[in-house]
């Protein structure tokens, strides 16, 4: 988490490495603007944004993609991927599930939407570019919540090139859902790297009147999101029932009220609670899958099922293959360790890789300018 942090020594280690592909890419009058405008973001703290957006609604697409042979030569980088996931999923959350029903949103509705947004804003990494398409809906805010096609307008401002999931969502029986854990992960480990926006605002990324999210209130906005816009209605109602009792994972006692008092211990709880919500609805599924196969097979894991044990153990996430440390010697969970696999899965690498095929938004605008 230290990478992300203003001013410690990997958060600066971090944009020397930018700065360096930078000047090697764009030379070293590109490099001197970049700093310069670095410095006026941290002494306005305003709300410009980082110089540089890795987007993946705007990446060319690679035709030779779709040449079996090279493919594999050229594949998308596993961030590539997630961006790409997590903003597919995103999106079509909000053009089929914003308006399940006609007329304005309720005002009940327009505030959990606003929550989602703001939330998602707080929260996901500063270079993706899904924030533009954020931004425009926020600004947009009481346009939007009239009527469907307002919503939809403004979508399709951001219209994405690449429209298929990634081989790892696309290979499941739904990717929406795949996607969509993906950015609830990314969005939860975002919660910590940015303490709620705090380090946002810290960094003079945004404003300092910016909205900060305690990791309760984080929690609050997913539970009205999911109760008034997901796109599965039993999905929903089950994720509600479950995160209303308290007794469910904890919710009510591991994740802090107030972002002004939270230690990075607390910060982190958001991260581990939705992994352990995430588990148990796998295993639940897998208990209903085999509930239904029941008359099939008999004398499963779950009481007649046709489940056994290895099915039951296969549902956990992450495997033991995928994390070994996830595990501790008697076969309990190794939290802290989980938190870094969840980490290293579902946030940005902090080394900067000028390689990856990304649109870097200075280009555009100090190409115009000339390098004079």
């Amino acid at each position: 988490m230290v990478a992300h942090q203003p001013f410690s020594k990997e958060f600066l280690e971090r944009r020397k490495s930018i700065l360096d592909a930078i000047e090697k890419k764009k030379g070293y009058k590109v490099r001197q603007k970049v700093e310069r405008r670095w410095k006026e973001i941290e002494r306005s703290r305003g709300n410009i944004g980082l110089p540089f957006k890795k987007d993946v609604l705007q990446t060319k697409q690679r035709l030779v993609q779709h040449i079996p042979i090279v493919k594999r030569a050229v594949a998308p980088s596993p961030e590539e991927d997630l961006m790409l996931d997590t903003s597919l999923s995103m999106i079509r959350g909000l053009r089929l599930g914003v308006y399940k029903t006609k007329g304005p949103l309720t005002f009940a509705k327009k505030r959990a939407l606003t929550d989602w947004l703001e939330l998602m804003s707080a929260t996901l990494p500063e270079e993706w570019g899904i924030h533009d398409t954020i931004d425009d809906l926020l600004k947009n805010i009481d346009y939007i919540s009239k009527a469907q096609d307002n919503l939809w307008k403004i979508l399709d401002r951001h219209s994405m090139v690449r429209k298929k999931y990634s081989p790892s969502c696309a290979k499941g029986e739904s990717a929406f859902t795949c996607g969509f854990w993906k950015l609830l992960h990314t969005m939860s480990i975002g919660l910590a790297q940015h303490r709620g926006g705090q380090t946002l605002i810290d960094s003079g990324m945004r404003k300092p009147d910016t909205r900060i999210f305690s990791p309760s209130e984080a929690a609050v906005a997913v539970r009205d999101y999911m109760d008034n816009f997901f796109l599965c209605d039993p999905c929903s109602t089950h994720f509600v029932a479950t995160f209303d009792d308290c007794s469910k994972n904890r919710r009510c006692d591991r994740l802090a009220n107030a972002a002004e008092y939270a230690t990075d211990a607390d910060w982190k709880e958001m991260a581990k609670w939705m992994w352990e919500v995430h588990n148990d609805i796998n295993v639940r599924l897998v208990r209903e899958h085999a509930q239904e196969n029941k008359n099939k097979k008999r004398g499963g894991f779950f009481g007649g099922g046709g489940v056994v044990p290895s099915s039951n153990i296969a549902a956990l996430f992450p495997s033991i293959d995928a994390c070994v440390k996830c595990f501790g010697d008697d076969g309990s969970w190794n939290e802290e360790a989980v938190f870094l696999f969840l980490e290293y899965e579902y946030w940005p690498s902090t080394t900067f890789d000028p390689k990856m095929n990304r649109l870097l938004k200075f280009e555009q605008e100090f190409d115009a300018e000339g390098a004079g």
